[in-house]
């Protein structure tokens, strides 16, 4: 008794394990189409500009060309008959109709045998009702199988029809814009071109080079006076025209060289002719000096006052100027110092070894600045050489000095 019913207990928990899936998915069977429009906003413009050279007059064309539109949804309506499949999946019962099937011969057999075995024959009222029991528990199992079975029959839920949406933002109504008011401007406002589109929407104009060179590239456009956007169709005229310009400029510079390199070379062949006529005509004119005070000039001359502990001294400088276009290698000069009575504190014949480069070119003279000045010491306890000392001291000398001999490097002598 307590065998059959841990089986009856177990095939009870194994019914209880066959379950029913389920999956459902929508199928829509179209009915109709159609789509309907909605205008969302006013006028809106567009605009493309194309630029052409214009060979015939050096300029550019600017064909700005203008549309208008207006912003719309349009909906596509799907009208569809909606319904609803339910597939339903269970476990094969294949096997359960088999263990039912066993279990109702296992309980036939069990109860034959309990009617003609002897061992059996003391327990037989408990046999039977196993026996009972089983073929219960195999026609439950039969018939929860049977259920099953139709549980799983798939199914159709009817919904109806329904109307399926699907907007979408677009564009409608476009056309040409004529008798727009078309401007292109600078960001700084300064106008390009600015006209009326034709019945075509197209705005056609003409530009210098020197006015694109001059605003640049970049340009906005507006229309009826609202900007709707910009342009980058003049860059690379932009860009052309700069490089054109820069190729110009380079050749003027070029050009400007080149005339300023022969101006030059002009002016300078110029100066050379009229510096060698007047080297010519100086040199004629020092050709005629005949005197020594002509050849050589005295200038820059001092009398100077140095203090000493033992014997004050007296320096006389001058130097020379040479004249000529031969080199000096002698002068001799006759110097006469005067007080400012007119008295001579000193009467000398002085010779003089310098050096005097000659004169080249047209310049006037060649100046040496004397570097060694006469001292006169023997004078030092000479009366006259104390009245030479006090005009030193106070700068009071008339200092008269005349060249009276010239000797040149070639040993020629002008006195």
């Amino acid at each position: 008794m307590k065998n059959a019913t841990s089986v009856i207990l177990i095939l009870f928990l194994l019914s209880n394990c066959v379950g029913i899936q389920e999956s459902r998915r929508i199928v829509d069977r179209p009915v109709r189409e159609y789509t309907t429009q909605q205008v969302t906003s006013g006028w809106k413009h567009e605009a493309k500009v194309t630029v052409y050279d214009d060979n015939m007059t050096d300029s550019f064309r600017v064909y700005t060309t203008i549309s208008r539109h207006k912003d719309c949804i349009i909906t596509s309506h799907a009208v569809v008959d909606r319904a609803e499949k339910i597939e339903r999946f269970g476990p094969d019962m294949k096997k359960w109709y088999l263990i039912s099937g066993g279990l109702a011969l296992s309980a036939s057999g069990a109860a034959v045998a309990a009617s003609t075995l002897d061992q059996m024959r003391e327990n037989r009222d408990e046999y039977l009702a196993t026996t009972a029991l089983v073929s219960a528990a195999a026609i439950g199992l039969l018939i929860y199988a049977i259920v099953n079975d139709v549980r799983a029959a798939d199914s159709t839920n009817h919904i109806g029809e329904i109307t399926l949406n699907t907007p979408h933002k677009t564009t409608c109504k476009e056309e040409p814009a004529p008798g727009a008011l078309v401007e292109l401007k600078t960001a700084s406002g300064d106008f390009l071109l600015s006209g009326v589109s034709n019945i075509r929407g197209v705005f056609e104009g003409s530009v210098e080079p020197g006015t694109i060179l001059r605003l640049g590239p970049d340009y906005r456009i507006h229309v009826a006076g609202v900007e709707i956007g910009t342009t980058k169709a003049l860059i690379s005229v932009y860009a052309d025209l700069i490089e054109q310009w820069e190729v110009k400029e380079k050749e003027l510079a070029l050009v400007e060289q080149k005339r300023e390199r022969g101006k030059q070379r002009q002016e300078a062949a110029k100066r050379a002719e009229q510096e060698l006529a007047e080297e010519i005509g100086l040199r004629s004119e020092a050709n005629r000096i005949q005197q020594a005070k002509g050849a050589v000039k005295v200038w820059d001359v001092s009398l100077l006052h140095k203090p000493d502990r033992l014997n004050s001294k007296v320096f006389l400088n001058f130097s020379f100027e040479n004249r000529t276009y031969k080199t000096v290698i002698g002068v001799t000069t006759h110097v006469r110092i005067l007080n400012p009575f007119g008295r001579a504190a000193l009467t000398r014949m002085l010779e003089n070894e310098v050096k005097l480069p000659a004169r080249e070119g047209i310049a006037e003279s060649v100046r040496i600045e004397s570097d060694s000045a006469w001292i006169f010491e023997e004078l030092s306890m000479s009366p006259d050489y104390r009245r030479l000392w006090k005009i030193a001291e106070n700068g009071t000398a008339k200092i008269m000095i005349k060249v009276v001999k010239v000797i040149f490097e070639d040993r020629s002598v002008l006195k």
